[in-house]
């Protein structure tokens, strides 16, 4: 019956084309997170296998939901001048305005002691990476 489906209306078929794509750019993004194989080295127990793809599922699913709370604020805009259903044709799958590889530098001084570094130039002060 499925066959009969896609092959006899195009429609269906079309839908079914577009959810293929946003799965196989979901297995994009997650290859954007981590390249390579997550293969069990010597010594590595089920459990820390399934911590790690657990890891990999949780930065995807963060990325699609931080990019769809980004969609619904420019949704509500009043200047969105798009039909209601645009919205369906998008998935919050994007990932090239994130950095996924590069280093976050956090000024741990300052949030230890808020207000005591208040001139401190942010460029110039120590901060530990995490």
């Amino acid at each position: 019956m499925f066959l009969c489906d896609y092959f006899g209306r195009p429609a269906f078929r079309q839908e079914i084309q577009r959810l293929l794509s946003q799965v196989e750019s979901m297995h994009t993004l997650q290859r954007a997170i981590h390249n390579g194989p997550i293969s069990p080295r010597r010594g590595r127990t089920r459990e820390q296998m399934t911590a790690i793809s657990g890891a990999l599922t949780l930065l995807t699913n963060i990325v699609i939901a931080w990019n769809a709370h980004q969609y619904e604020q420019v949704f509500k805009r009043p200047d969105w001048g798009r039909p209601k259903n645009h919205m369906r044709h998008i998935a919050p799958i994007a990932h090239a305005h994130i950095n996924l590889k590069g280093t976050i530098t956090f000024n741990l001084e300052q949030q230890k002691y808020p207000g005591q570094n208040k001139g401190a130039d942010p460029q110039n002060a120590s901060n530990e990476r995490h």
